[in-house]
């Protein structure tokens, strides 16, 4: 089995050269006329890039993790070996230490420690965590679609970007369109499947990528779809929803769902929160809750009849320190919270 560069390793090469990039990269985050905000850097391009990477008497690199010119990777910028997930006005979604307050995606902190005991809690991704201990990448993706043609890249996002059809996997296994030069494009954080350019997930991104649980401001707000059916991620040219994005390769979860209405074998996705019976007490307009999410189906004007029951309205989509990357205790749940703030009846 492959295995990727040890936490330890990436650790000590991201302090001596992430921390620089972490200390220098400012960004902003820029409200376009669409239905989304990206973020966009600004500053001396050497916050970044280095022409031969030999600046103070340094030796130059023959290789290494950065591409084009850069100093170092996603997972170098984005990572830190403090609890604090923002740092310089960049978003942390690898802290080598507890996180305190983990962001909307939240954070590979505890898939990384490694070991089958800790694959539960995140996606393994390649440069953090090695492959899963319980679902080899040869096994592909749970509830992945087994169309032979989707096999190569829709198997483990912990595989060398190298073995990958695309040459993309890891970070950019997602986040494949990655421009921090540019915003003009309508991805909401660089999530865009493949296919082409029409295939990509819309949103509005909360200006501090959720930091502050409590703050219901502070949120962002994902495009939902009320499907009638689940069929991989072709969906997503014509909904642009977060759901259809992550079916591209989750897909048979949502196609062994057993249809629209009740009995399901698995909890819906994508399908409409009800406005009557319990379901009807949770006005997420009202009092929004950061731990239970909704989509709309119109992000830019949600309204209570669209909000969206969603993948991520029970995941988080890098990681978390619950098993199934959940966003709550499961088995500890208190009356309003977890399952209960849409079912609310429940006790």
């Amino acid at each position: 089995m492959k295995k990727n560069p040890s936490p330890a390793i990436l650790e000590t090469r991201r302090v001596t050269r992430g921390a620089a990039c972490l200390c220098c990269i400012t960004l902003f985050l820029l409200a376009l006329p669409c239905p989304h905000v990206q973020a966009k850097v600004s500053g001396s391009c050497n916050n970044c890039h280095t022409m031969h990477d030999s600046q103070d008497d340094a030796s130059m690199r023959q290789s290494g993790s950065g591409t084009t010119l850069l100093i170092e990777d996603c997972v170098g910028c984005h990572s830190s070996n403090t609890a604090e997930t923002i740092v310089n006005g960049t978003p942390i979604v690898y802290n080598t230490v507890p996180p305190t307050n983990p962001l909307a995606g939240g954070n590979f902190h505890w898939v990384a420690k490694g070991g089958a005991d800790n694959d539960v809690f995140g996606h393994n991704v390649w440069g953090i965590s090695d492959e899963d201990n319980n679902i080899p990448a040869s096994a592909g993706a749970p509830g992945r679609d087994s169309t032979p043609a989707c096999n190569g890249c829709h198997q483990s996002l912990a595989t060398d970007p190298a073995d990958n059809c695309f040459d993309k996997s890891g970070c950019q296994g997602c986040h494949t369109e990655v421009s921090h030069h540019d915003d003009s494009k309508p991805w909401f954080r660089f999530l865009k499947g493949h296919r082409s350019d029409d295939h990509y997930v819309t949103g509005i991104e909360a200006a501090n990528w959720e930091h502050d649980p409590d703050n219901a401001a502070d949120r962002n707000v994902y495009q939902g779809a009320d499907a009638t059916t689940f069929t991989s991620n072709y969906t997503l040219k014509s909904t642009h929803a977060v759901t259809a994005f992550c079916s591209g390769c989750h897909s048979s979860f949502h196609e062994d769902m057993g249809g629209v209405t009740s009995p399901w074998i698995r909890h819906p996705n994508d399908i409409l929160l009800p406005t009557t019976g319990e379901y009807g007490a949770y006005n997420p307009l009202n009092t929004y809750s950061n731990e239970a999410p909704v989509a709309y189906l119109d992000p830019a004007n949600p309204s209570r009849a669209e909000a969206v029951v969603s993948c991520l309205s029970c995941h988080r989509a890098h990681g978390s320190d619950q098993p199934d990357m959940l966003r709550w205790d499961y088995d500890n749940m208190a009356e309003g919270t977890g399952c209960y703030v849409c079912h609310t009846s429940k006790d």
